[in-house]
């Protein structure tokens, strides 16, 4: 029985069927070529998000010139060299099931001189946020991009392409035009809606003129900056309507760009579903088909939005990281054994941000589809994973479903580690849907599981493991400061996981890197005075900007006092003296002292002469971030 009628129903979109409504999202992948060719690693990634289902494939931003390119290895159509590789891409998503999309775009302003060896071009010589001044583009420039953008699309039809994806979102060149923002120009391609609608009209005149009256034509539309004076609702319904009536057989909405990149990739603190009502106001709007994205998650929630008549297509694209199979496990009623994405950004957007490869924290296969093979072993063994942390579900987990005998033991009563105290905090909840996915996933592959049990001989005694991976994760680090042990002390973790104490009215946080801002919201939401101090020069130093700027916006509305540059001299009771740049501070009437400051590895005393063989992952190993645990646990898991 399917489950979601309206997820799965075909759609026909000008002259070409579409099996269901899900569209994998362009999403960079940095897996080109310099230069911009498709290799086989990007061919492999895009085929297994085929064969698992999805109806259309929309391949990542393609840039139409030289000039255009966003990252070094940006794919490209800007030469006929390019039609071959992407004709061979198109093969594979054709065989395994789904359409194919091509996005091309121009980076504009946003790109790098480093990269494209000039100054970047836009419509007016304004700057993106934190980035260099473009030059002005000419008349005679613009129609010249005009005719690369059409020569682009005849690209993409020769190599085989179902669907042409012009991307006019996310702050990129057509954007700049569209953006009061960004278009400052007095001539025929400024001021008013019309006027920056021009060039994105002319591109879109072009493509079809080149394409044909039946090639299916996407608009991939910012609908709302997220700024004042940016694009809005409201004028986007302009635009829109502009487009369809133009050629566009469907608008693809979205929001956001360098002004507000938390609404175009968005960080777990945002709710679910958090576009939709912009892609119920553009269907309003016009008459052809509209596609929405915003962390559209789960087969339920994408059945509503298409029942609700809010969309026509879903776009998902980093569920697809997470979960090749998203639509297969759905349509044949296996939605439990999705590996949800929980938008962390970890692996995906902060990662392409300081110029790695894209891939998953929950998923450590991406990119890697034809090296990380899981085979199945050939030589059962009996595996004890000490550790119910990230990196010790994943190992057990990929032991497992090998056909290994694995016995995972927590001294804990429950399974997650730092997992399942980050997923306590108020805005990071979707930590606990990934813990009861690999919950299941330990039940489906056979892993017996001991809770409140800590290791000893005894357990070696029972369980006669021939391997032994340690998974025992690490435990906070105490700073050496003067009178910390006459004072109340507590570590953020038990704090987070067991509350707070009812007479408390003001507490100290001692470091001001994510844990303690994030413990520090936590107490204040809970109505206590927070002081936070940080021995670094910024606070929350290491984390992306993205989710900085969130944290930092949430809790300037809460009673919270953070000071950097700072050393603590003494701790006298409820007294606290500090050094904060060179002026000696005191803090009086401090209940509690809390330790966010950082962590250190948890060893095992194994037995070194019992024939057992043994691995370490994750942060027993050194303190990681959740990606490389999780990864580290799938590499031991999958060698053993």
């Amino acid at each position: 029985m399917n489950s979601y009628p309206n997820l799965f129903a075909p759609i026909q979109i000008n002259s070409v069927e579409f099996k269901n409504r899900l569209v994998m999202a362009p999403m960079a992948t940095r897996y080109a070529t310099y230069g911009g060719y498709v290799t086989e690693r990007m061919i492999q990634y895009y085929k297994e998000r085929a064969e698992g289902g999805t109806g259309l494939i929309t391949i990542e931003a393609t840039t139409v010139s030289v000039e255009g390119a966003g990252w070094p290895n940006n794919l490209a159509v800007y030469s006929d060299a390019h039609v071959d590789g992407l004709k061979k891409l198109v093969d594979a998503i054709h065989s395994g099931g789904a359409k194919a999309a091509l996005e091309i775009f121009h980076t504009g302003r946003r790109a790098l001189s480093p990269v494209i060896f000039q100054q970047p071009v836009a419509p007016s010589a304004v700057p993106a946020p934190k980035a260099e001044v473009p030059r002005e583009l000419t008349v005679p420039e613009i129609k010249n991009l005009v005719d690369k953008f059409v020569q682009a699309a005849r690209r993409a039809k020769e190599a085989g392409f179902d669907v042409v994806n012009i991307h006019m979102a996310h702050g990129y060149l057509i954007q700049q035009f569209l953006s009061p923002l960004s278009n400052r120009r007095n001539d025929e391609y400024g001021g008013d809606t019309a006027g920056r609608c021009k060039f994105a009209v002319e591109v879109l005149k072009g493509v079809r003129s080149e394409l044909g009256p039946d090639f299916p034509i996407f608009c991939r539309l910012t609908v709302d900056e997220g700024v004042e004076a940016g694009l809005n609702l409201q004028e986007s319904q302009i635009i829109a309507g502009i487009l369809v009536n133009e050629g566009a057989d469907l608008i693809d909405v979205s929001a956001g760009g360098p002004e507000r990149p938390q609404l175009t990739v968005q960080p777990m603190s945002m709710p679910r579903g958090c576009l939709i009502h912009l892609g119920e106001g553009i269907k309003k709007a016009i008459e052809k088909p509209v596609s929405i994205v915003g962390r559209i998650n789960t087969p339920d929630m994408a059945e509503n939005i298409l029942a609700n008549g809010q969309a026509d297509m879903i776009i998902t694209g980093r569920p697809l990281l997470a979960d090749p199979e998203f639509p297969e496990k759905a349509k044949s009623g296996r939605s439990e054994e999705i590996r949800t994405c929980i938008g962390c950004n970890h692996g995906c957007s902060n990662r392409l941000g300081s110029g790695m490869e894209v891939s998953c924290l929950v998923n450590p296969r991406v990119g890697r589809e034809s090296m990380l093979t899981v085979q199945n072993t050939t030589s059962p063994r009996e595996i004890l994973v000490v550790g119910g942390g990230p990196s010790g579900m994943e190992a057990a987990a990929t032991a497992a479903e090998r056909g290994h005998r694995v016995t995972l033991i927590e001294k804990k009563a429950k399974l997650g580690g730092q997992c399942s105290l980050a997923g306590t905090l108020p805005h990071k909840k979707e930590f606990l849907t990934y813990i009861d996915y690999q919950k299941g996933r330990l039940e489906r592959a056979g892993v017996k599981v001991l809770l409140e049990t800590p290791f000893n001989e005894g357990i070696i005694e029972d369980y006669k493991p021939e391997v032994i991976i340690e998974a025992t994760g690490a435990e906070p680090a105490v700073p050496p400061i003067p009178g910390l042990e006459q004072a109340e002390v507590h570590q953020s973790w038990d704090l987070i996981e067991k509350g707070i104490n009812d007479h408390w009215k003001k507490v100290l946080i001692i470091g001001g890197g994510e844990v303690g801002c994030e413990t520090a919201e936590f107490l204040a939401e809970q109505g206590l005075s927070v002081v936070v101090v940080e021995m670094l020069p910024k606070i929350a130093e290491k984390m992306n900007a993205r989710d900085r700027e969130l944290l930092l916006s949430r809790v300037k509305s809460l009673p919270i006092d953070m000071l950097t540059d700072v050393t603590i001299n003494e701790i006298r009771g409820d007294t606290v003296e500090l050094d904060h740049g060179g002026l000696q501070l005191t803090f009086t009437e401090i209940d509690a002292v809390i330790l966010a400051g950082g962590s250190q590895p948890v060893n095992l005393e194994l037995p070194k002469d019992a024939g057992i063989t043994c691995h370490r992952a994750g942060d027993c190993c050194s303190p990681l971030r959740m990606f490389d645990a999780v990864h580290q646990g799938f590499t031991v898991g999958s060698k053993i």
